[in-house]
């Protein structure tokens, strides 16, 4: 059984209007949807903004339905200055850009129980994902995603997350879930689609653009379970 995780309600809607058989689940105030994608038996969650609830729900996928993976889809605000709202970043790894321990010598971004600064992806699965997205007049760029417990709209922290990680986007769950699926020995695969640049200047703004950015990741996440 495959995990698909979105923090938000427009993240997961469209994967879960697809699925054959669902059933709704509550844990610990997240919802859950098990059911069919593709022939799959697959578990669909909405967890919520942020990396605590992120770390919930991949926990809980973990323990409660014993998945074999989990896939992050949702959006990202824009880091490298090549992206445009609507193109993808297909995660090679994820980094946690809030995470600050160098006071007692460890570097920035510390994963401390897994000893290390980032969190690679599963290159199969994350292959599958690169395959199953529409290759439209979009960018898709491969590359590292920067998580934190920030919305960021400002350019000098945008430039900040840029050149202290090598971040290609940036949001509120992914490193957090490829934590919790490294240290359970499970694949980890996360694509985002650009909604904002991050830096409070998008000329769409972040309203208005979640939707279409969630639906083009959601899109590639149900193609790949029918493909598989």
């Amino acid at each position: 059984m495959l995990g698909i995780i979105g923090a938000m309600g427009c993240e997961v809607e469209k994967i879960v209007s697809c699925l054959d058989g669902a059933k709704e689940t509550m844990i610990c105030g997240q919802q859950f949807w098990q059911g069919k994608l593709g022939g799959r038996d697959v578990v669909v969650a909405r967890c919520g903004a942020g990396k605590i609830c992120a770390a919930m729900c991949a926990a809980a996928m973990v323990i409660r339905f014993g998945v074999s993976g989990i896939i992050n889809t949702g959006i990202a605000g824009g880091l490298d200055k090549s992206l445009r709202q609507g193109d993808f970043v297909l995660a090679e790894d994820v980094v946690q850009h809030d995470y600050d321990t160098t006071g007692v010598g460890d570097p920035i971004g510390w994963f401390s129980k897994l000893k290390t600064t980032s969190v690679s992806c599963d290159p199969v699965l994350t292959e599958k994902l690169y395959n199953s997205i529409d290759k439209g007049p979009w960018q898709i760029k491969r590359g590292r995603i920067a998580t934190g417990d920030q919305f960021i709209a400002d350019e000098d922290k945008n430039t900040w997350i840029r050149d202290t990680f090598g971040a290609a986007a940036v949001e509120m769950e992914g490193a957090a879930i490829g934590a919790v699926c490294a240290q359970s020995g499970i694949p980890f695969a996360a694509l985002r689609c650009i909604s904002d640049g991050a830096d409070g200047e998008a000329p769409l703004d972040f309203p208005a653009f979640a939707r279409i950015a969630a639906d083009r990741c959601a899109d590639a996440v149900i193609k790949l379970m029918e493909a598989t």
